[in-house]
């Protein structure tokens, strides 16, 4: 655990910054790449993922206050997760993302079949899928239009694959 800020001063929460729609779809892809890394990496749910627990800091989302995730075997785990990808995505649409379903979410998330080979596929294919839909009054829950691609800013590390699927969702 590390200080994240400058000269001495915290990052400030994600709510607090003003970015541009291009650097929102990037967060928001990397956000999601993160909360599935900790479902299928670390077998965590975050279970309050919000933008008060993101830090903006040079260009990056540092996701705060791990300490409250549950473990897979927690019975509530997938009830949290739902959660944390409804605000997830809530955060972002109001700030002009093409935000997939929670249910498109979730199951990018928790998806075996989604792995380093593929995962910016699956990323483009969500994306369509949110730009196919439409506005739906800026719910969050899927369907509002942005004018960005959802892609990766950093590289996924290479891992084995969990599944012989080679399928795109």
């Amino acid at each position: 655990m590390g200080f994240i800020g400058s000269d001495g001063r915290a990052a400030p929460r994600l709510k607090d910054t003003a970015l541009s729609n291009s650097k929102y779809c990037s967060l928001f892809s990397q956000l999601l790449v993160d909360v599935r890394r900790m479902y299928q990496d670390c077998r965590l749910v975050h279970a309050d993922f919000s933008e008060y627990n993101i830090l903006y800091h040079e260009g990056h989302a540092h996701i705060i206050d791990v300490s409250q995730s549950v473990d897979l075997d927690h019975p509530r785990c997938l009830d949290f997760l739902r959660e944390d990808l409804l605000h997830l995505g809530q955060f972002f649409a109001k700030n002009g993302v093409a935000v997939p379903t929670v249910r498109e979410m979730f199951d990018f998330v928790t998806d075996p079949a989604v792995t380093p080979d593929n995962i910016e596929a699956c990323l483009e294919a969500l994306n369509e899928s949110a730009l196919a839909r439409g506005v739906r009054r800026g719910r969050g829950d899927g369907g509002e239009v942005g004018r960005c691609r959802l892609t990766l800013s950093k590289p996924v590390l290479k891992a084995p694959k969990v599944s012989a699927l080679e399928t795109i969702m």
